[in-house]
């Protein structure tokens, strides 16, 4: 996407693109599990009964986020007025990355995701409380605060 390209060409040091990386590589997994949906056989038959408003809310919405993904720099340009340069979203690199990404995810999904069941059972069965979102969303800012302190 435009803001994760946007976020690479301002990170510096390799740590900074490993985390990049595994950020997206959930992304693409949890995109995987979702196109298992659509790609996936269904374990037994099932009536489906389609709303055609939710449909097309639904279309509506996913084509805009595919327009303000390949159309990025010059909807930033309309928004906001500040025109930038996007010409390196779309190299050989960046390609061959997400395709590495894509792969890695296939295989995890298949091959690693069914083996943590347990464990994401676990993890899903856990409910957090309001103090709890707090504290996390509180230390999440204050860690990104003594980021950028350190870096700008």
């Amino acid at each position: 996407s435009i803001s994760k390209y946007f976020i690479s060409e301002g990170l510096s040091g390799n740590w900074g693109g490993a985390a990049l990386f595994i950020i997206n590589l959930g992304t693409t997994v949890s995109f995987v599990k979702y196109a298992t949906i659509l790609f996936g056989r269904p374990k037994e038959a099932v009536a489906v009964t389609r709303d055609p408003w939710i449909a097309g809310v639904s279309l509506f919405f996913g084509f805009a986020c595919l327009a303000g993904g390949l159309l990025g720099g010059p909807a930033v340009g309309l928004l906001f007025g500040q025109h930038l340069s996007t010409a390196g979203a779309l190299s050989i690199h960046k390609l061959a990355m997400f395709a590495l990404t894509l792969a890695i995810a296939i295989l995890a999904y298949r091959h690693l995701i069914p083996r943590l069941g347990g464990v994401l059972a676990e993890v899903r069965g856990h409910a957090f409380n309001f103090n709890q979102i707090t504290v996390a969303l509180t230390l999440f800012f204050a860690g990104l605060l003594v980021y950028l302190h350190n870096v700008l």
